[in-house]
């Protein structure tokens, strides 16, 4: 007979931990399973003796940007200048120049990449973080030419930080008028100047910003003035500086002034051949009405205005006079107010100066700017703030608006530089002498081209 085996019951029996149960919250058993663990881990490493001891303790993105330096292979010239550098590097941030680099043409002699700001990006490339602690107006614009969004970014971020005053952006403007190809640069800077456009209209150097710059000044909804007519001769005085080598311009300039804010009298001028009042700027006028579009922006303003004149009394009205005729509401500037202004009126947000102002007396006030240290926040208030006097600003405010504005009049005192306050002067002359044919205005004006500024700049 067979022997019956005993047979025990089958029994699942929990295995034993020793690493931390976060479930348990009994203390004192997980820290004593903690200590096990310990143990155990320190008497397996020492029972292993045999340790890889790694001499070398540098980093391994360092070690791999030492080898990388180490084997140069590709030459970049830039402006005659050659630099030896890793293709690697390069088509890590630069999709331009993996282009290139396919093509197998490294060679680059264009005023949007200079040798100077090459050298820069390439050691920003190499994670020298403190060579860009500031916008650099050239490494910007070769970032864009070479297609580094990275770099852009962290250039954009650097321009936000400088938290440009007006005087400040004005005078990047002026240093940018020969960078056509980044209009978003020109709008934001232009977005920043506000209580100082009467002042800048009076200096020479507004007669010297660029085509796109200047349009996009005259566009902009946040320029100080008095009067719009203010905004339409200095567009008339920037293309008369040039004149005729700006013919071209007429169209894109003149188009960007909001001539249903300017009265009706002035509007009728236009058409008329007798424009004595509004300056030596027949040509220019004959050549704007010749555009195709010239009798809508016409008729267009004449009606606008005559809404305006009608509504004087009741500004509320004007947008449902306006939905009548589904006229679009036109954009306001900041109209200001400027008590040393012989041709201000009152204004408020949405109705402006609607009296006509000859160019006689905007050359006069031109002049006057040029001529007067001027505090923007002292002298100049616009009808969409509070009032205020000049105990409500700091000193250190004061200041800095007074030197900023007098930086600008003190170039009318350079000998090497022909103001447009110096040009006023001579204007009077020049009106009355308008009937015999002499252009004394324009000789001034167009001689106040130096070595600096020349007519390449454009």
């Amino acid at each position: 007979m067979s022997q019956n085996k005993h047979v025990t019951d089958w029994e699942v029996k929990p295995r034993r931990v020793t690493a931390l149960d976060p479930g348990n919250t009994r203390i004192t058993e997980q820290l004593e399973a903690f200590k096990k663990h310990t143990a155990e881990v320190e008497k397996s490493n020492a029972i292993c003796k045999k340790f890889i001891r790694l001499k070398n303790k540098d980093r391994l993105m360092e070690v791999a940007m030492n080898h990388i330096e180490s084997s140069r292979s590709t030459i970049v010239n830039v402006d005659g200048v050659r630099f030896l550098c890793h293709d690697v590097v390069l088509s890590l941030f630069s999709k331009r120049l993996i282009e290139k680099m396919q093509k197998g043409c490294l060679y680059f002699e264009t005023p949007e990449l200079a040798s100077r700001a090459f050298d820069k990006i390439y050691r920003w490339m190499h994670g020298e973080s403190g060579v860009l602690q500031s916008f650099d107006l050239s490494v910007f614009r070769a970032a864009r030419f070479l297609a580094i969004p990275e770099l852009l970014e962290q250039m954009w971020k650097l321009l936000e930080k400088k938290n440009l005053i007006e005087y400040d952006a004005f005078e990047m403007l002026c240093k940018s008028r020969k960078v056509h190809e980044i209009e978003e640069l020109h709008g934001l800077l232009v977005n920043r100047i506000t209580k100082s456009t009467v002042i800048i209209f009076s200096s020479p150097q507004f007669l010297r910003l660029s085509e796109i710059q200047v349009s996009l000044f005259l566009k902009s909804n946040r320029l100080a003035v008095n009067s719009e007519m203010e905004v339409f001769y200095a567009g008339l005085c920037w293309l008369k500086y040039k004149w005729p080598k700006r013919r071209g311009s007429v169209g894109k300039v003149l188009k960007s002034v909001r001539y249903g804010f300017m009265p009706i009298l002035m509007l009728k001028k236009f058409m008329l051949t007798d424009r004595t009042l509004i300056g030596p700027f027949g040509d220019i006028l004959d050549l704007f009405i010749k555009l195709p579009d010239f009798k809508k922006i016409l008729a267009d303003a004449m009606f606008y205005s005559s809404v305006l004149t009608k509504t004087l009394m009741e500004p509320d009205c004007l947008s449902d006079r306006l939905a009548m005729t589904r006229m679009q509401l036109l954009r306001p500037r900041r109209w200001m107010i400027d008590t040393r202004c012989k041709y201000h009126r009152p204004v408020c947000a949405t109705i402006p100066n609607m009296s006509f102002v000859s160019w006689d007396e905007f050359i006069t006030y031109m002049f006057l700017l040029q001529n007067e240290k001027t505090n923007i926040d002292d002298c100049i208030r616009c009808v969409d703030e509070p009032e205020h006097g000049v105990g409500a600003l700091s000193l250190a405010e004061l200041d800095l608006h007074s030197t900023k504005s007098s930086q600008i009049s003190q170039l009318s005192k350079n000998p090497s530089t022909t103001t447009l306050a110096s040009s006023i002067i001579d204007s009077f002359a020049a009106t009355s002498l308008r009937s015999k044919g002499t252009s004394a205005w324009e000789g001034l004006l167009s001689s106040a081209e130096d070595d600096e500024f020349s007519s390449s700049d454009e």
